[in-house]
């Protein structure tokens, strides 16, 4: 079977619901789970009653992208090995195209896609800084080099999967910290050491910030520059509105 397995707290509730969810329906006929970190009752009622909802409301002090690698962990495992898994942010996404490409035999590999920003350098040399110093050795060696890859996007078996969050879970909570995006720092050093990737174009993750000279936007919808091809996942990187490009804000009542 093919799941969709995403998290969402009240901060992005209203984009959750508008962009994440529509899009979704539109583009994918299988199955939802949602690990919920503090979704309105009027947002829950207007979920579709066939979506796996699983309250961990209260259930942590970290804050969400670090807390919720233990609840992907505990959700895959509840999955048979050989059903398929898209893990994907939600607030800040919208889908434009079929989702098929998400599904495919990946074999003992995990899709993912590769930013042009490097994993040895700038933001991530700093999340990497704040690692224990044995950590930071190691995590800085299998970085070098590399582009990293946005962890808001990983597609494979359920059996691969786990094994990725199991790896990526031990590691955090053995450092013990809790800073914005020690969760990509650490999966792109599972991935980088343990894994083997699949790597999708940019338009199955297009994350608009880091790449505003390669994406177009023709009457809301999201096109690469040189190819013109529709983007498949546009991935708006935290932002809570649809500011870039200007023409693909689009925000009404849900």
């Amino acid at each position: 079977m093919n799941y969709v397995l995403t998290a969402i707290d009240s901060n992005m509730e209203f984009e959750f619901m508008h962009d994440f969810i529509p899009t979704l329906k539109q583009f994918h006929t299988g199955n939802l789970i949602i690990i919920d970190y503090g979704l309105s009752e009027r947002a829950l009622n207007a979920l579709e009653s066939n979506i796996i909802i699983i309250s961990k409301k209260d259930s942590s002090n970290k804050i969400t992208p670090n807390r919720r690698i233990k609840d992907y962990y505990e959700a895959i495992s509840g999955l048979h090995p050989s059903d398929r898994v898209l893990v994907v942010d939600s607030g800040d996404v919208w889908f434009q195209d079929s989702l098929e490409p998400y599904f495919a035999d990946f074999g003992d590999r995990i899709a993912c896609v590769e930013e042009r920003l490097m994993s040895d350098s700038g933001f991530n040399l700093n999340c990497i800084n704040q690692l224990s110093l044995e950590l930071r050795e190691e995590v800085y060696f299998y970085s070098q080099g590399q582009h990293l890859i946005n962890a808001g996007m990983l597609a494979s078996t359920a059996h691969n999967l786990k094994k990725l969050y199991y790896d990526t879970l031990i590691i955090m909570d053995s450092e013990n910290s809790d800073f914005f995006a020690y969760d990509q720092t650490i999966i792109n050093y599972v991935l980088r050491r343990y894994c083997q990737l699949e790597l999708l174009p940019i338009k199955c993750n297009a994350v608009l910030i880091n790449h505003e000279d390669m994406f177009d936007a023709e009457e809301g919808i999201i096109y690469e520059t040189n190819t013109y091809d529709k983007v498949t996942m546009v991935h708006n990187a935290g932002n809570t509105s649809r500011i870039y490009p200007q023409n693909c804000i689009r925000r009404q009542k849900w």
